[in-house]
């Protein structure tokens, strides 16, 4: 089976639409339908990749499974109980008080019981029709680890690091276990949680704090379990260092296996960098550590500037934030806070993790050839080039989701998308930007690239992790 794999990696390599394992590759599909000729990729990449025009359904993070596939997941999923009526109910009470507090927790706790009636069906399904094997899952740990081999190299090159630092992250950093799926007594279990409030008596509050002071227990003794079943079908992933481990919804490993190498690692593995990095930075860095306020500076000041040369093309409201159904969506130009900066760190530095990590498995000849030479309108795409349009792609959102949202760090999509980009030397030269394009101004306004490890080349800071 893992000879099987292997050249279905390789034939995607070069060009087939479809591994023989049967799978749609989501990404071509994606840049066959989607791709902006009309906007200079170093002009604004994110529009380039990602139109305004873009459904839900369309994005490739929302196309994991095909419409047989999900008609299966509905068809085999619990019945909706009222513990569902009930925390809608407490939501709009919430947002409708001056208690955002409660909003926000049955927010929480409604995505937790819709993944209580999801989750069983959607391992029936992957389970059933051997949509992911425990070869795919082996492949996956396998790139994991190639990933944390740079993570680690890169560390050795960071300015200054010293012995206490690289021992922290060997303590922390060593992610063993990948999370592959539900054991049985689990999926009981998830059914008795559900049912415990089936039937329970229509007292909103008391409901609520109950199946909420569960699930917080829970989450403290389980919190591998809890987030997974939290991330349902989407495409995400966490890490938790203190167990070792790196979870990984399905999603993500379903539309790996069916793509290509160089769109795994930029959308895929763009993914895994993030969470890597989220870990590294938050778990050692502080807001109170001046170095890391200092790269906050750097990094923050450089992601405005990249809002200032967007915002008027992407927010077209007098106010800074309007309502919508899902709360408030707001202009970029609100303030960015730690957590937004942390944001951008695990975006820059994971799209930069993936990339490197590509490098090793693709020559410079081979990362040069394109991915797709018989399909005319793509031809011109290298490997190199289609690792930057999936991991763009795999941020695209609607026009209202890409804005950004008020009490949410994480950035604009066109933002974090176009900062991490014009902050890549690998970027601009694969697309051959000129000097008079936007995304390299932007990049040259900086007379640093604001990265947090590697090499001294890619930054004149000083490294946080002294």
């Amino acid at each position: 089976m893992k000879e099987l794999l292997f050249v279905c990696f390789f034939f995607s390599n070069i060009g087939l639409a479809k591994c023989e394992n049967g799978r749609e590759d989501v990404y071509l599909k994606f840049l066959t339908n989607f791709i902006d000729k009309q906007v200079d990729p170093c002009e604004n990449f994110f529009r380039h990749v990602c139109p305004k025009t873009i459904k839900s359904s369309e994005l490739p993070t929302n196309n994991a499974f095909t419409a047989e596939e999900k008609a299966q997941i509905q068809r085999k999923m619990m019945p909706a109980g009222k513990i569902e009526k009930f925390l809608a109910s407490i939501i709009l009470h919430g947002r409708e008080s001056d208690n955002p507090s409660l909003a926000n927790n049955a927010t929480e706790v409604l995505i937790f019981v819709a993944g209580v009636r999801l989750r069983p069906a959607l391992l029936e399904v992957i389970e059933g029709n051997e949509i992911l094997t425990k070869d795919d899952y082996v492949a996956a740990k396998l790139e994991m680890r190639e990933m944390l081999d740079v993570l680690i190299e890169q560390i050795w090159k960071t300015p200054s690091v010293t012995d206490e630092t690289m021992k922290f992250y060997e303590k922390h950093f060593n992610f063993t276990k990948l999370y592959e799926t539900l054991e049985n007594y689990l999926k009981v279990l998830l059914e008795k949680a559900h049912q415990q409030f089936f039937f329970a008596d229509d007292e909103h509050l008391f409901v609520f704090q109950q199946l909420n002071d569960h699930l917080t227990l829970w989450r403290y003794f389980n919190p591998n379990f809890f987030d997974s079943i939290m991330m349902g079908d989407s495409f995400n992933a966490f890490a938790n260092p203190s167990m070792e481990t790196l979870m990984i919804a399905e999603a993500p490993l379903i539309i790996g296996k069916g793509t290509t190498l160089a769109a795994r690692y930029g959308g895929v593995g763009g993914v895994y960098g993030h969470e890597m990095m989220h870990d590294v930075i938050q778990e050692y860095g502080s807001d109170t550590d001046k170095k890391v306020k200092e790269n906050h500076d750097c990094l923050i000041g450089f992601a405005q500037q990249v809002c200032g040369e967007y915002v008027d093309e992407e927010w077209k409201h007098e106010e800074e934030c309007i309502p919508v159904k899902r709360g408030k969506i707001c202009s970029c130009k609100a303030a960015f806070s730690m957590a937004t900066f942390f944001e951008f760190v695990a975006d820059q530095e994971g799209m930069q993790l993936a990339f490197l990590a590509l490098q090793k498995r693709l020559s410079e000849t081979e990362m040069k050839k394109p991915t797709y030479p018989t399909i005319p309108s793509l031809k011109h795409i290298s490997n190199e080039q289609l690792f930057f349009y999936a991991y763009a792609a795999s941020y695209c959102e609607t026009d209202e989701d890409s804005q950004y949202t008020a009490e949410d760090e994480h950035p604009a999509a066109y933002v974090r998308i176009n900062t991490a980009l014009s902050l890549s030397n690998a970027f601009m030269k694969s697309f051959n930007c000129s000097k008079d394009s936007r995304m390299f101004k932007l990049q040259k306004m900086k007379e640093t690239r604001c990265n947090q490890i590697g090499e001294p080349v890619r930054r004149k800071m000083k490294t946080w992790s002294n």
